[in-house]
């Protein structure tokens, strides 16, 4: 990593994966929007596979993680790789084996789970010197080249990048009595697999559980119901990162919301009779 604008001082080089044999080469390199820490897609030429390293932080130093992305066969020359916007990568490179060009859009941000792999081109050998980017939709663009005919190509895919977002907020009468507290979960594009348990409850009256008790019939509205409170105190509620896919196979990004807290007064004066 360059300590000034021209590299002239300051520079700091890290060995990131160090296995015996020939690693490192086709390496494409974007940089996470929020830590700056490098994310490097790279083929691994002992085992032929695509690999991925996504680092610890800005100059490598710690907490990298190294992750086989594509191992089917000669995979992972010629990549490309872009962050979507919730810092998934997505790569395109070719298939060796196979001469294809292929694309891997991963589940996460260390493709450590819920990869989509996809060829994108296979007639014939083609998928060389791959360039990807992202457009305003988060779809993946790839220029490449075809040695067959030798002709610059370009695929326009219609591969869905973008993670639906979910936002969660109070829907009962704050403060309040009720044993039973309200919350309602809108997500952003219809999803499927949320539980119970992507439910996060928390604040100081000490709930415990929480129920998924119903949904609108598109599957982006959720009510959620939560009990256990053991004094007075607040309630607060969220939906935690991947507790919902949707129709991509992407999970939802951790919740948002505008008011998730509510306050609770615990009633313990039993009725008297009048």
């Amino acid at each position: 990593r360059c300590g000034d604008a021209n590299c002239s001082a300051g520079n700091i080089i890290q060995t990131l994966d160090s296995t015996i044999g020939v690693l490192g080469s086709n390496t494409a390199l974007a940089l996470d929007r929020m830590s700056g820490a490098p994310v490097i897609a790279y083929y691994d030429s002992v085992n032929a596979d695509l690999k991925l390293m996504r680092c610890g932080d800005p100059t490598c130093a710690a907490g990298n993680v190294s992750q086989i992305v594509d191992s089917a066969g000669t995979v992972g020359q010629f990549a490309s790789m872009a962050l979507g916007s919730s810092g998934n990568p997505v790569i395109s490179y070719l298939d060796g084996s196979r001469l294809d060009l292929k694309v891997a859009l991963c589940g996460d941000a260390t493709c450590t789970s819920n990869n989509t792999i996809t060829t994108v081109d296979s007639p014939v050998s083609t998928g060389q010197y791959t360039s990807l980017a992202l457009d305003g939709d988060g779809n993946p663009v790839v220029g490449y080249f075809n040695p067959t005919f030798a002709d610059l190509k370009l695929a326009r895919l219609g591969i869905d990048v973008t993670p639906p977002s979910v936002r969660i907020n109070q829907s009962i009468e704050d403060p309040t009595f009720s044993r039973t507290i309200r919350f309602a979960a809108l997500f952003s594009e219809p999803v499927t697999g949320l539980t119970d348990d992507g439910v996060i409850v928390g604040g100081s009256a000490g709930a415990t559980a929480a129920r998924i008790s119903s949904s609108n019939p598109n599957r982006t509205l959720f009510s959620i119901e939560v009990t256990g409170m053991t004094s007075s105190g607040t309630v607060t509620a969220s939906i935690r990162a991947n507790a919902a896919l949707d129709a991509a196979g992407l999970g939802n990004t951790s919740s948002t919301s505008t008011d998730n807290t509510v306050t609770y007064i615990l009633d313990n004066t039993p009725p008297t009779c009048v």
